[in-house]
């Protein structure tokens, strides 16, 4: 297969050599597949985004496939028949950034199959929130601002960003267009519309409409001769009735730039057409329906299908909720634009960007009820709900629902539940579009993510919710990070809970809720209703899906540094405030114990009664946290060596160990970590092992107790170890919490000075309240003594 090459569409040579019993006429025949997209290019600039989906169009130019196979990035994604090799568009969604590879295979009716070819494109990382409530407003707010860059428009097919425009750079068209998949404006009541335009030919194109079921409820564009144009069609059916719609007399000038403004009055009944500021042309007795579809820029509607794609720029979208007057227009065009637009779209976006923003109308959401905001948060504040009346409600749906979205929130509730309860949703007339919270079941309650298949009361619901026995299950006064994908494309629901997938489901029904986003409700056959008891923080709201590795990102603790001791002089620890080590029993500073050669000194012990300690324990061990540092011995113990322990009244809850393999103790062993579930000898204990073991070596230790997951790693040297003899992880554990100070080089239960002392060196410890990414256990791991403020 030939290297890929950069650019247009391209096909792969073949080479066919031995194929005993086939002439070269049957050798000549074997599918060719050609690979291309509008959305994502094959070329050098990077497009949006991660969990955006794309349309792939794929043919055979030897006209012979009966079906092609799809792989993206190695992992098959579909199959899809043809005839004779005839295109198909397939749309799939790229869930990783960088280089991806989209690879194809075409087969004939006989068997044969053409060599593969691969595809690649650029992918940047996904899209920002289209809205995030950090709900940190002070107590006594009456409402809570969506951050965000403001109503998104998606950029597909073949439209570039970043060519010179009227005011500043322009959206350039050749097929493509920018869609924002919600209504802008209500069509049945007064409103204009603008644009900057630039045709590059003369014809019927649309530059500006907003979808109806069949029909652009209106057009602002050109007709077969090039005329500026603002009309529509009388009706949304299926073939839209009579044309209305008021004409210029002069085409448009190509290659130029021409200000077109529509304006509807609705009083008057009268639509209005203006051309750089000037009156052009009106038509009267006119009715315009209400159109509760996406808006376009660049391309309309007519008889269900799409069309009429705008060629050459448009520039300085503008929509106003009123009918300009004559002097409104003519500032417009003078650069001097009336106040109050509903959305203003300056496309002024860099090339590549997948997405172009409208800021003027901030999204914010109104507290009503039982609503409090300035109760402690899972960073910062929180929004308190009472389970009675307390909601959020914010000034528009934010998403639609019938198309690929995603919401994630922090989410403590406050008491168990006996109903169904919500944590956000959207309101359609009788039901929401969506709803993710929780509800009650006969094991106790669950987290739960649902949509109706329809807006009406017999509706069916389906739901995604934790598996049953849940690995996660609310918990009354903890947080937990609830994540919820709609993948329009796949037709599926997924529900993450704590950054792990809990459940999917199909759902091939989706449809377009247009009342708000609501925190803490839902809505069920007309009534509203489930308010949510509990606390709710950092809401996010996505107009794509969100890949895996996003939401655990999204659901990662912020870790902060409760102790660091460098060793280097004595046990003072870092930051400031942070409690000091004691050395005791022979324990020493020495600098022939400073790690890997880097650190000037570090803990030097003896193995017999050398140990370092503190009074108290550093972290809670009932939560999350984590604790690293270097170790070394000058050869291999023969018998369990301590690098940690923390104790409680009557049993460690954790220690870390080398322990020698009792069948080859002098030249086999492993790093062994335990962690009991109770405060006693006979409790329950649970085993990790790595072993990633040299004497007369430095390695780094990092042991990260993840209470959320209820999961417990032990890293050595950055990695972890999953093998048929060690594994370095486990799941399904509860710690109890340490009352004794963290102890270094020493296990404080089995003797009465303790036991299975260290015999080497230790140094550079770390003490973390929460649990480190392997990324950031990788940054202590380097042989690099960071300062303090400078850790991850």
């Amino acid at each position: 297969m030939r290297l890929l090459r950069f650019g247009a569409p391209f096909t792969a040579s073949v080479l066919v050599v031995g194929l005993a019993g086939v002439d070269s006429a049957a050798a000549d025949t074997r599918p060719v597949p050609v690979v291309y997209s509008a959305d994502y290019p094959a070329d050098d600039t990077w497009h949006d985004g991660v969990g955006d989906v794309g349309t792939f169009r794929i043919s055979d130019s030897a006209g012979v496939a009966v079906r092609y196979e799809l792989w993206l990035n190695g992992r098959r994604v579909t199959s899809v028949p043809t005839t004779n090799g005839e295109p198909r568009d397939v749309r799939l969604t790229p869930m990783r950034s960088g280089p991806n590879m989209l690879t194809v295979q075409a087969f004939t009716a006989e068997g044969w199959n053409g060599t593969p070819v691969t595809y690649q494109f650029r992918v940047r990382a996904g899209a920002d929130p289209a809205a995030r409530f950090a709900l940190n407003e002070n107590a006594g707010s009456a409402s809570v601002a969506g951050a965000g860059r403001g109503a998104p428009a998606q950029v597909r097919g073949e439209a570039t960003l970043g060519q010179a425009g009227r005011i500043g750079s322009a959206l350039t068209l050749a097929g493509g267009h920018a869609e924002s998949p919600l209504p802008v404006v209500r069509t049945d009541q007064s409103f204009t519309v603008s644009a900057w335009v630039r045709p590059t030919r003369a014809g019927t194109y649309d530059v500006l409409a907003q979808d109806g079921v069949h029909q652009s409820a209106f057009r602002l564009g050109t007709d077969a001769e090039g005329r500026p144009a603002f009309g529509l069609l009388a009706a949304d059916t299926e073939t839209g009735g009579t044309w209305r719609g008021a004409i210029g007399g002069t085409p448009l000038a190509l290659n130029e730039w021409s200000l077109l403004t529509g304006v509807h009055d609705r009083t008057a009944r009268r639509l209005r057409l203006y051309v750089n500021g000037t009156p052009a042309a009106t038509t009267d007795q006119v009715t315009i329906w209400q159109a509760t579809g996406a808006f376009q820029i660049g391309r309309g509607k007519t008889n269900g299908t799409y069309g009429n794609a705008w060629p050459g720029g448009i520039d300085d979208v503008r929509v106003y909720p009123r009918a300009l007057l004559d002097a409104d227009v003519r500032d417009l065009a003078a650069g001097d634009p009336p106040a109050g637009p509903s959305a203003h779209w300056t496309l002024d976006e860099q090339p590549g960007a997948g997405r172009v923003h409208s800021p003027v109308v901030p999204v914010t959401a109104a507290l009503s009820g039982g609503a409090t905001l300035g109760v402690p948060g899972r960073d910062g504040t929180a929004l308190s709900l009472d389970g009675r009346s307390g909601q959020a409600t914010a000034n528009g749906p934010v998403i639609d629902t019938s198309r690929s979205f995603a919401v994630t929130a922090w989410v403590k509730p406050a008491t168990d539940t006996t109903r169904p309860e919500a944590v956000l949703s959207v309101d359609g007339d009788r039901n929401s579009g969506f709803y993710l919270g929780r509800r009650p079941s006969d094991t106790g309650s669950r987290w739960t993510f649902g949509m109706t298949g329809s807006d009406s009361d017999a509706a069916a619901q389906v739901e995604v919710s934790v598996s049953d026995p849940a690995p996660v299950r609310p918990q009354v006064g903890e947080w937990a990070h609830l994540a919820a994908v709609h993948d329009a494309t796949t037709g599926r629901l997924s529900l993450y809970v704590n950054g792990e997938l809990t459940g999917e489901v199909a759902h091939q029904n989706a449809w377009r809720a247009l009342g708000p986003l609501v925190i803490g409700r839902a809505k069920w056959s007309g009534a509203r209703g489930g308010h949510f008891t509990g606390d709710v923080d950092d809401v996010r709201v996505y107009d794509r899906v969100l890949a895996l590795e996003e939401i655990a990102e999204l659901n990662a603790e912020d870790p902060m540094v409760r102790a660091r001791w460098k060793l280097n002089t004595d046990g003072t620890g870092e930051p400031s405030g942070a409690p000091a080590l004691n050395l005791h029993g022979g324990a020493a500073i020495d600098p022939n114990a400073g790690f890997a050669t880097v650190s000037p000194a570090g803990l030097l012990l003896n193995g017999a009664t050398a140990y370092a300690a503190m009074d108290a324990p550093p972290v809670n061990t009932g939560r999350s946290f984590t604790i690293t540092g270097w170790a070394r011995t000058t050869s291999r113990p023969q018998s369990p060596a301590t690098v940690f322990s923390l104790p409680g009244a009557n049993a460690d809850v954790l220690t870390v160990q080398y322990v020698p393999d009792p069948n080859d103790p002098e030249w086999s062993g492993f790093w062994q970590v335990q962690m009991r579930t109770a405060d006693r000898p006979d409790a329950p204990v649970k085993t990790i092992r790595h072993s990633n073991f040299f004497d007369w070596q430095w390695h780094h230790l990092a042991v990260v107790f993840d209470a959320r997951r209820d999961r417990l790693s032990l890293y050595v040297d950055g990695a972890l170890e999953d093998t048929s003899l060690n594994r370095s992880w486990t799941d399904g554990i509860q710690a109890f919490t340490a009352t004794g100070g963290l102890q270094v080089g020493r296990d404080s239960f089995g003797g009465p000075s303790g036991s299975a002392f260290w015999p080497d060196a230790i140094d550079d410890i770390w003490v973390y309240e929460g649990a480190l990414t392997e990324q950031q256990i990788g940054a202590l791991a380097v042989p690099n003594e960071l300062e303090t403020e400078n850790g991850p």
